[in-house]
């Protein structure tokens, strides 16, 4: 009984120290896994796929990807459940499936709202869609965040050795995703797939910070361009671009152990 009792105690502060050397995000999906067992499973993407170069313009932008069909059940579904964490399945470039271990991420703050130039004083309602920050399942020195939208699904797979990107093809009546390794881009960033703020942010956006909340994060105030404005051709759609690339951002920070919201947007939709 002793030999039990010590030999379990031992495996506990192994566990305990190993939580320990976590980078920041791979410590909260060990905490939430401890905490709630196992993962529920979601699927957004048809297992059926294709290669990059059976479409022409893909094809002239990457030297490899994968195309991926949206499902749109599995889509609502998960929106409709809208879970704390979850295991999500992303087909990748090489053929093969990944598990995502995901975990509810903080992006705003609680006051959070959205504001349009022509109306400063007046928020809008815009999807803000669901956020999530993890890991590759079951390896803890890689990096997740993806983020749910009523119609699409961005986000950035960081492995030991590849930087992956997901987003939507621009004006693709079927909403067409596509996943490759960043290094097989030929253009800059010829897709809506929202990795021009992975490093910092844009031309067209400002971005200033205010004094850290009473839960200790940095709040942030971002202004975007009139250009953005008309690319996006909407303030949803501007608000889902602007939003996803700043949840994008903040996770690169919080596996840094430093916390940053989003406070106040403000969109221009008229010239400034």
């Amino acid at each position: 009984m002793l030999t039990t009792r010590l030999l379990a105690g031992a495996m506990l502060l192994a566990n305990f120290a190993w939580g320990q050397s976590l980078p920041p995000i791979a410590q909260r999906v060990q905490t939430e896994k401890m905490a709630a067992g196992v993962f529920v499973k979601h699927a957004v993407f048809s297992n059926e796929t294709k290669e990059a170069y059976n479409r022409p313009d893909v094809a002239k932008a990457l030297h490899d990807g994968r195309l991926l069909n949206l499902e749109n059940s599995g889509l609502k579904a998960l929106r409709a459940a809208n879970p704390d964490r979850l295991e999500f399945s992303l087909p990748m470039p090489e053929g093969d499936m990944l598990q995502l271990e995901l975990v509810r991420a903080k992006v705003f703050s609680p006051e959070f709202k959205v504001y349009l130039g022509s109306a400063p004083d007046v928020p809008v309602d815009v999807d803000l869609g669901l956020h999530y920050w993890g890991i590759v399942k079951d390896r803890p020195g890689t990096l997740v965040g993806i983020i749910v939208f009523v119609l699409e699904v961005m986000g950035i797979v960081n492995t030991e050795t590849e930087r992956y990107v997901l987003g939507a093809l621009e004006n693709d009546a079927e909403k067409t995703h596509v996943v490759y390794r960043e290094r097989d881009l030929k253009l800059n960033n010829p897709f809506d797939c929202h990795t021009d703020l992975l490093e910092e942010v844009g031309d067209d956006t400002q971005v200033s910070d205010r004094a850290a909340g009473p839960d200790n994060c940095v709040r942030q105030y971002m202004e975007a361009d009139y250009t953005i404005f008309q690319n996006k051709g909407s303030s949803s759609n501007a608000a889902s671009y602007l939003t996803g690339m700043y949840s994008q951002v903040s996770l690169l920070y919080a596996n840094e152990s430093v916390n940053v919201v989003l406070h106040h947007l403000l969109i221009w939709d008229v010239p400034d």
